[in-house]
C-alpha cells in the first residue's frame, strides 16, 4: 500500500504524458484562423464570466467538517453552558435567523431595481452575480429551514443518543453559516448602497470577452442617447486608470513590440525547445520529490526506486519523440495556439496564452484591459452611433484618452495601441478624429513592426465579425492608408 501512494506522482506523470502523446496524433495543428477557436453560440451570452463553484464546495465541505470536529469537542466539554442553553433558546434564535435572512432577502430585492447612473455595460443583476449575492441568498434560506427542521425533530430537548448528538452539531453549524451568508449579504448591500467607491467597475475589466462571443447579451445596456458624459467619463477613466497602473510596470514598460499570431508555423521551432524543456524540468520535479519522499519514509524496497526510474526514463522517452504530432501535445501542454508575442528587446521574449492557465500575470492583465478598452468602444458603437451629437460625444471621449496617454511620459512602446484599435472601429463608422492619425504619424510613422502589430491586435479581435477573412483585410488595409496618409 506504501509503495502504491509513494509512486502515484511518477505514475500519474506517465499516464498523462501517453495521453497527451496518443491524442495529439488525432489532432490537427491550430493554425486556422482563430475565427474557428471563438465562442460561437446560438444564444445570446452575457459577456460576464459566470460563477463556478467547484471549488468553493470543496471548501465549504473541507471547512464543515473541521467545523464539526470542533464544535463535537467543545461541546462536550461545555455541554452545560453551550448544549443546554441552545436546546432551551431555540426559539430565540429561529426568531433571530428569521429576521437576519428575510432582512438580507427583501434589501436585495430592494437593490436588484436599484440602478446608478454610470451603470451603463452593466446591471445591479451582474453586480450582485458578481459578488455572488445570489448564491449567499440560497444558502441563507436553506441553512434557515434546515435550522427549522432541526428544532422541530430535537423538540425533546435532550440528546439521549449519537444521532441526536450529531444532528445538534448540524444545527450549530447551519447556524453560524445562516449569520455569515446574511452578514455578508448585507454588507455588500450598504456598500453598494451607502458608499461610493465605485468597486463594481471592475466588472469592466471583463469586458475583452466580448471579442470572443458571437452573440451577445447586450439588453443590459444602455442606449447611447442614454449614456451620460459624466457616467461615460467615469467608465472611461476607470479603464484608463487600471491600464495605466499596469503601464507603469516594469516588465510593460520593457516591451518594445507585441504581435497576436499562431505558435504554429516560423515560430514553432524555437516555442517546441522551450516547451520541452519545461516538460524535462516538470517531470524531472516529479521524480525527485518521488525519489525523495520514498528516502524520507526510509523505504528499502528497490521495486519503488527502479519502478520510479523506469517510470521517468519512459516518461521522458514518450514526451522527446521527434514526431510531429507529440511535439504539438507537447506545445499544447505548456502553452496555447495562439497568444501574443511579446519582445522585451536584448533578444528576450515572451509568448502570453490566450487563454491563461492558473493565475494571470502583468502581461495577461495588461492585454486583458487593453482588449477592455478597445471592448468598450466597441460596445459604444454597436449601441448606436446615429445623430452629431453622439458623434461629438465619441470624438471629445476619444480626445480626452489620447491627453490622458500624452500627459504620462514614462510609458511603453505599446501604450497607444488601444487608442489604434479605437480609431479602426470609428473609421469603419465612417467617424474621423484626426488626433488619432497624429498619434501614428509622430509616434510610429517609422515604426514598421508597430504596424504589424496593429494589423495583427485587429485581426484577432474582429476576425468574427467577416464572414471573409478578405474583406476583414480590406477594411484594415483601407485604415491604414488612411493612417499613413500626411
Amino acid at each position: 500500500m506504501e509503495e502504491n501512494i509513494i509512486i502515484m506522482p511518477m505514475f500519474a506523470a506517465l499516464m498523462i504524458t501517453l495521453i497527451v502523446v496518443f491524442v495529439s496524433a488525432f489532432i490537427k495543428k491550430d493554425t486556422e484562423p482563430v475565427k474557428q477557436e471563438l465562442i460561437n453560440i446560438s444564444h445570446r451570452k452575457s459577456i460576464y464570466r459566470k460563477n463556478s463553484y467547484g471549488y468553493e464546495i470543496y471548501n465549504l465541505a473541507y471547512i464543515s467538517l473541521i467545523l464539526m470536529l470542533f464544535l463535537a469537542l467543545l461541546d462536550s466539554k461545555y455541554t452545560t453552558y453551550i448544549v443546554t442553553e441552545i436546546l432551551k433558546n431555540m426559539d430565540k434564535i429561529q426568531n433571530i435567523l428569521a429576521s437576519l435572512t428575510t432582512l438580507s432577502v427583501t434589501m436585495a430585492l430592494v437593490v436588484v431595481v436599484f440602478d446608478k447612473k454610470y451603470y451603463i455595460l452593466f446591471s445591479m443583476s451582474d453586480v450582485l452575480k458578481k459578488y455572488k449575492v445570489p448564491e449567499g441568498i440560497v444558502v441563507a434560506v436553506f441553512t434557515y429551514i434546515v435550522c427549522c427542521v432541526i428544532q422541530i425533530a430535537l423538540l425533546g430537548n435532550t440528546l439521549e443518543s449519537i444521532l441526536a448528538a450529531a444532528v445538534f452539531i448540524i444545527y450549530q453549524i447551519m447556524v453560524i453559516y445562516n449569520m455569515i451568508s446574511n452578514a455578508y449579504i448585507l454588507c455588500i448591500m450598504i456598500t453598494i448602497l451607502f458608499f461610493d467607491e465605485k468597486k463594481e467597475l471592475n466588472l469592466l475589466q471583463q469586458l475583452y470577452r466580448r471579442f470572443w462571443i458571437s452573440k451577445a447579451d447586450i439588453s443590459t445596456y444602455k442606449k447611447l442617447d442614454e449614456w451620460d458624459i459624466e457616467a461615460l467619463e467615469i467608465n472611461i477613466e476607470y479603464l484608463i486608470e487600471q491600464y495605466m497602473k499596469l503601464c507603469k510596470k516594469s516588465k510593460i514598460l520593457k516591451i518594445k513590440y507585441m504581435e497576436f499570431s499562431t505558435i504554429f508555423g516560423i515560430y514553432e521551432r524555437k516555442w517546441y525547445k522551450k516547451a520541452r524543456r519545461k516538460f524535462v524540468k516538470t517531470i524531472s520535479i516529479v521524480f525527485i520529490a518521488t525519489m525523495g519522499t520514498a528516502y524520507l519514509l526510509n523505504t528499502k524496497s528497490m521495486v519503488i526506486y527502479g519502478g520510479t526510474f523506469l517510470m521517468y526514463v519512459i516518461t521522458i522517452f514518450f514526451g522527446c519523440i521527434p514526431k510531429t504530432s507529440v511535439k504539438n501535445g507537447i506545445i499544447r501542454i505548456f502553452y496555447d495556439s495562439w497568444g501574443y508575442y511579446v519582445w522585451l528587446g536584448d533578444k528576450k521574449e515572451h509568448f502570453i496564452p490566450r487563454i491563461a492557465v492558473g493565475f494571470d500575470n502583468v502581461y495577461n492583465r495588461f492585454i486583458n484591459i487593453m482588449n477592455s478598452i478597445n471592448a468598450f468602444f466597441y460596445i459604444l458603437l454597436e449601441s448606436g452611433n446615429d445623430g452629431e451629437k453622439n458623434k461629438e460625444k465619441l470624438e471629445n471621449i476619444v480626445r480626452k484618452v489620447i491627453k490622458c496617454f500624452d500627459e504620462d511620459k514614462n510609458i511603453s512602446n505599446v501604450t497607444y495601441m488601444p487608442i489604434m484599435v479605437v480609431g479602426y472601429f470609428l473609421f469603419q463608422k465612417q467617424i474621423v478624429v484626426n488626433e488619432i492619425k497624429n498619434v501614428y504619424l509622430q509616434k510610429y510613422s517609422k515604426d514598421t513592426l508597430f504596424v504589424k502589430s496593429l494589423y495583427s491586435q485587429i485581426y484577432y479581435l474582429m476576425i468574427n465579425d467577416y464572414e471573409k477573412e478578405e474583406d476583414m483585410q480590406k477594411a484594415v488595409h483601407s485604415y491604414l492608408n488612411w493612417l499613413m496618409s500626411p
